[in-house]
């Protein structure tokens, strides 16, 4: 099993035992439904998106972390369509900072 991710968000689980040419996902998990805050320039979007570390749950195989630019987002492998929680971890960036990138 391997894990890439997109600029916008979508998170791609790949089977190699399954289909050795990775042209179909096992699983496609998108957080680009998860709201951005309000007063964010669409321009910023793939910058903030873009998953930079995902880790795997060693006592539960179900459960997975992505890491983008301003938040945590845990997820449930059987349940691909948004995260079970996203925490912040970066607010004072998205007010003070990202204005001036």
């Amino acid at each position: 099993l391997f894990c890439f991710s997109t600029s916008k968000g979508i998170t791609h689980l790949c089977d190699l035992r399954a289909n050795l040419t990775c042209n179909q996902y096992a699983s496609v998990f998108d957080a680009s439904t998860c709201p951005m805050p309000d007063h964010v320039d669409i321009f910023y979007a793939p910058l903030l998106n873009g998953v930079s570390t995902m880790a795997y749950n060693p006592m539960n195989s179900r459960i997975f972390v992505t890491r983008d630019f301003l938040t945590l987002k845990l997820w449930d492998m059987s349940m691909p369509t948004q995260p079970i929680q996203v925490l912040s971890v970066q607010d004072h960036l998205l007010q003070a900072a990202l204005p001036d990138l």
